[in-house]
């Protein structure tokens, strides 16, 4: 994996994709 501060500042963007997939996942 890369350095945490990478990871830390996706953070919002991994969120919003988790929830993007999991609504087309309920969806489906």
């Amino acid at each position: 994996m890369t350095g945490t501060l990478a990871g830390f500042g996706n953070a919002s963007i991994r969120e919003r994709q988790m929830m993007y997939w999991l609504e087309h996942n309920t969806r489906n």
